[in-house]
């Protein structure tokens, strides 16, 4: 069965009439496109750029979202040409690499990215558009007159690196992405949602789930101007759903907390959580009546949803607590990006990625009587190989029978639930054979109130933690009071733990160059 983008797009024509994308322009005004417009707006796209000869050629984006990088992304690949979504914030030599390794042969950038698009033509046989505005009494062309790629060609690359002679990029099918999409779906409770787009769809994750997963719900999508209005935006639009990294909730929990305490209405909020916790056992759930004015302070938000990088589970019990869902993914650019995500009727488990998408599998490489090992994935949205060099697809050593090996490591509950441990390459595999994975017990001594960031690491055979205090103990605490402090907190969290994986020594660090 063919599964591309133009068919998706055809699909949306059931929302015809509802609002797909609302964007603010530089006064903040909003101008707003239902799914009927993007659908014509494609569509007449696609007419003007009929006679450009873009079949199979390779086109890059280098533009902040927007509706037009929408619609070029739509016609870009209906005309069957191959997108190449670049990120606006990585170097002008880096782009200037992907171009010349990656032989595009055309850019569609907007006037915002107009200061270095000269070099790029400049230093690069590629040729730069602007954004093609089309006029509305343009002749429409039906989508089915334009041949699309198969669904199992490539039809987007990733640049995941471009510092190098060398750049590597990830190729993906239609079938890739649009796979997660559909199944994805079957985690969200509800449609027609409105949702708050702040990350780059130059990034496969945004890409996926923020734009084409939102589309496919029939969601509303708020292209966020400025990452300084987030918070301003958030209060503005009331957005039910936002994916976001964990960067992001850190922020977001920093704001609430200044909040609170500002108000002088700390004691009131401990007091609250713990008369919520009581009501819940009763099963009488009214956090979200409780603590509405902090909510509204994020614009009345439901869920979000965490990828990208590791959050501590912390962030995900504190907001849990006050009637805001974290759904934790697991994912990589190869897998389009999904592979695990929580289901949003579940409750939540806060150490938990979730259970895989149906569209794939996954397994444990287990060693030894271990229950931990390797995740490997294999299903329609694993990648069709990797651009190294040469510009060639390739399939490198990452694969084993079919199944893409992650590198990372995990381990399965009996609900099928995935909990990841680490980094394959970071294990630390003690003398007495004993393997301590960096990753897990940074997340268990980050939830310590006290400790902002730490590090662990092997040094001469002891587990060492590098450990930056939270803010306020380096305000209140000289630097000997701080490290007894911290060593306390240290010994605190170790008699918790399994003995082969408590920290041995610490350092700390009070800013980027003292430490003791």
């Amino acid at each position: 069965m063919e599964i591309k983008f133009k068919d998706f797009l055809k699909s949306l024509n059931k929302y015809s009439e509802g609002i797909a994308v609302k964007e603010l322009n530089d006064k903040s005004k909003v101008s707003s496109h239902t799914y009927g417009d993007l659908i014509n707006d494609v569509e007449r796209l696609c007419n003007v750029l009929s006679d450009s000869e873009l079949w199979q050629k390779k086109i890059a984006i280098i533009a902040r979202n927007s509706y037009n990088w929408i619609k070029t992304f739509f016609a870009i690949t209906c005309l069957g040409a191959v997108v190449i979504p670049i990120d606006i914030n990585i170097s002008i030599h880096e782009i200037i690499n992907i171009c010349n390794q990656g032989e595009i042969n055309y850019i569609f950038h907007s006037d915002l990215e107009t200061d270095y698009i000269k070099e790029i033509s400049e230093k690069t046989s590629t040729e730069i558009i602007k954004f093609i505005s089309v006029k509305d009494d343009e002749k429409n062309a039906q989508l089915n007159n334009f041949k699309e790629i198969g669904s199992d060609d490539v039809s987007v690359i990733l640049y995941t690196s471009g510092t190098t002679s060398e750049p590597k990029a990830v190729g993906l099918s239609s079938r890739n992405i649009l796979s997660v999409v559909y199944s994805a779906k079957e985690k969200r409770l509800s449609n027609n949602w409105t949702v708050l787009s702040i990350l780059p769809y130059s990034h496969i994750y945004a890409l996926t789930c923020d734009l084409l997963f939102s589309l496919e719900n029939g969601d509303t999508i708020i292209l966020n101007d400025e990452l300084t209005n987030v918070f301003t935006n958030m209060y503005r639009f009331s957005p039910n759903l936002m994916y976001v990294v964990p960067e992001f909730i850190e922020k977001a929990y920093k704001l609430i907390m200044t909040y609170i305490k500002q108000c002088g209405a700390l004691m009131w909020f401990n007091f609250t959580k713990a008369l919520s916790k009581i009501l819940l056992l009763f099963k009488i759930d009214i956090r979200r009546f409780l603590f509405r004015k902090i909510i509204r302070k994020l614009g009345n938000i439901e869920v979000f949803i965490s990828g990208g990088a590791y959050l501590m589970p912390k962030y995900i019990h504190f907001f849990n607590e006050i009637g805001i869902k974290i759904l934790n993914g697991y994912g990589m650019t190869e897998c389009a990006p999904l592979i695990t995500i929580q289901n949003i009727r579940d409750k939540v488990n806060i150490n938990s990625v979730g259970t895989p998408i149906s569209c794939c599998e996954i397994m444990i490489k287990k060693e030894g009587k271990s229950d931990t090992g390797e995740i490997y994935v294999k299903g329609d949205n694993v990648m069709l190989g990797n651009y190294i060099g040469d510009n060639k697809l390739k399939i490198i050593d990452v694969f084993e029978n079919n199944w893409i090996k992650t590198g990372d490591i995990g381990r399965i509950d009996k609900d099928g639930s995935l909990y990841l441990k680490g980094r394959k390459k970071n294990v630390i595999v003690l003398k007495n054979g004993y393997n301590v994975y960096p990753e897990e017990l940074e997340g268990f001594f980050r939830q310590s109130n006290i400790i902002d960031n730490i590090t662990i690491k092997l040094d001469n055979n002891e587990i060492t933690a590098i450990i930056k205090p939270a803010p306020e103990i380096i305000e209140h605490y000289d630097q000997q009071e701080c490290k007894r402090t911290i060593d306390e907190e240290v010994q605190r969290l170790n008699n918790k733990i399994s003995a082969h994986m408590r920290v041995t020594q610490t350092r700390i660090i009070y800013n980027d160059r003292t430490n003791i």
